[in-house]
């Protein structure tokens, strides 16, 4: 799919997802005007953007209870594609954050077809709602354990730290 999609400033940015813990799916959607995008994002990916976008921001004021609305998913809608890397700027200039989306290609990829892309630039608004909308996502998944940070399973867990002989202490 050599598709790009550049939209500029985006009037949404969402993410949400669906499914029990253990077995989510994560999608990011970005609209401007009528144009709507959405893509599958892993929950590391969407964790570590969020990181990502602290550390840009940390110099700079973020709204501490940000109208969220604008970044929840309305609805479950199919992703166009699967997100393989997200890269992160900042204009200060603007005062707007850039964010470039890449699909995922796989081995199956054609040499001459490139990967679908996305460009979007968001406000310290939005950053500071996707914020707050991740950080509540995430915590309504499956705890991590203490030892190695893996998610823990209602069915058990077999930690690495412990090389699978005891349980973790939970």
């Amino acid at each position: 799919m050599s598709d790009g999609a550049e939209f500029g400033e985006a009037d949404r940015l969402a993410v949400g997802a669906f499914g029990e813990p253990g077995q989510r799916v994560f999608l990011l959607q970005i609209g401007q005007g009528e144009r709507v995008l959405t893509v599958k994002v892993e929950k590391g990916q969407v964790t570590e953007l969020v990181a990502s976008l602290e550390r840009v921001m940390a110099d700079r004021p973020l709204d501490s209870s940000p109208d969220r609305t604008a970044a929840r998913l309305a609805d479950h809608a199919e992703p166009e594609w699967v997100v393989g890397s997200i890269r992160l700027g900042y204009d200060s200039r603007t005062e707007r954050v850039a964010l470039v989306l890449e699909e995922f290609r796989g081995e199956v990829a054609q040499d001459d077809d490139e990967p679908a892309t996305a460009l979007i630039l968001i406000s310290p608004q939005q950053v500071a709602a996707l914020v707050a909308e991740v950080s509540d996502l995430v915590a309504a998944g499956r705890p991590s354990c203490d030892l190695c940070g893996y998610p823990l399973d209602p069915s058990g867990h077999v930690c690495p730290k412990t090389n699978g002989h005891r349980p973790p202490k939970l």
